[in-house]
């Protein structure tokens, strides 16, 4: 399709758009919405602005430009555009706005990758060891 679509993703009691040729999501609607919840549960309202001005923000986006994207993130004033971030950068936004989905996150990591790598012993050896087999392009 060469024409951009922008999709709706439902998000708590709003939308998040999503740009389809860039897969971009915005990170004003995000925030307008994550604000609301943090609001009812009495915590302060997230900065956009001074997240995106903090070091370790700075240093993502630059590593971001030199290995994924040369323009990870697009800002406007114009009235209904907003900020829109590449997936990764989204993805750090929003572990950044919620730390209990932090939390789940990482547990979510740590849980099915290491426990069931973990769980399986021997017989993860013995796959890797049949695809290795199988596979055309051997490295060592």
């Amino acid at each position: 399709m060469k024409t951009e679509v922008i999709m709706e993703r439902n998000f708590q009691n709003g939308i998040v758009r999503q740009k389809s040729k860039t897969e971009f999501l915005c990170a004003t609607d995000f925030i307008k919405e994550a604000n609301k919840s943090r609001v009812l549960s009495d915590k302060p309202v997230f900065n956009l602005t001074m997240w995106l001005n903090s070091k370790n923000t700075k240093e993502f986006i630059e590593a971001l430009k030199e290995s994924v994207c040369p323009n990870p993130i697009t800002r406007s004033s114009k009235k209904g555009v907003g900020t829109w971030m590449h997936p990764f950068l989204f993805i750090d936004l929003a572990l950044a706005v919620d730390v209990t989905l932090k939390i789940r996150v990482y547990e979510w990591l740590y849980d099915n990758l290491l426990k069931y790598r973990n769980n399986s012993g021997d017989s993860y050896k013995l796959m890797c060891g049949a695809l290795y087999s199988q596979s055309n392009s051997k490295q060592t």
